[in-house]
């Protein structure tokens, strides 16, 4: 039986280094690893879409495989969509999954522990169509609190706005297969966020 599958924009794994993608990975890694525990036979699927050439697709599923994190934890699917923009990636990502629910995380995000969890389990009510995790900055050193001066992420701690309130970001968020299938994303050549 399929279980859901995660769609992982790799456009902003160039803004960041090898190493925190693989942080990002092995984070990915344990909570596959608890959902499988949790969930015997509906193994997840992982589809990595990066919008350079082929060759680049081939580099990426070698530097996947060495980290090792991933082995067997789940199906990974390694796809090109050359010169393919944010939401270009994602929606071939999209049009690849056979998953659900289908969630959308972004290469620089780091699921904490009991994220797949956590986005997952609502969707065990028939009314659920989307769920919106929850994305932030670390503010761990001068660029992160830069970036947090300006950037959209509400704070970790002691942002007390409603999650109604609060942007769906496309970079952390999960929906209901035959909803996002139906909906589809849109394409929109703007900035990132134009899709909140």
């Amino acid at each position: 039986m399929q279980g859901p599958s995660i769609i992982i924009e790799m456009e902003n794994a160039r803004q960041v280094s090898w190493d925190d993608v693989r942080e990002t990975i092995d984070a990915l890694a344990r909570e596959v690893a608890s959902y499988c525990t949790a969930n015997p036979g509906r193994k997840p699927e992982i589809i990595f879409v990066q919008s350079g050439e082929q060759a680049d697709t081939a580099l990426l599923e070698k530097s996947v495989e060495e980290a090792g994190a991933l082995d067997g934890a789940a199906d990974l699917v390694f796809v090109s969509v050359p010169d393919g923009r944010y939401y270009e990636v994602k929606a071939e990502g999209l049009r690849l999954s056979h998953g659900d629910p289908i969630i959308f995380l972004d290469s620089d995000v780091r699921p904490e522990n009991g994220w797949l969890r956590t986005l997952v389990e609502p969707f065990s009510n028939p009314a659920t169509i989307a769920v919106n995790g929850h994305t932030f900055l670390e503010c761990n050193d001068f660029m992160s609190r830069t970036y947090a001066l300006m950037w959209m992420f509400p704070l970790r701690d002691g942002d007390d706005r409603f999650a109604t309130k609060r942007a769906l970001n496309f970079n952390n968020c999960a929906f209901r297969r035959d909803w996002i299938v139906a909906t589809g994303i849109p394409i929109d050549n703007g900035f990132k966020v134009s899709c909140t």
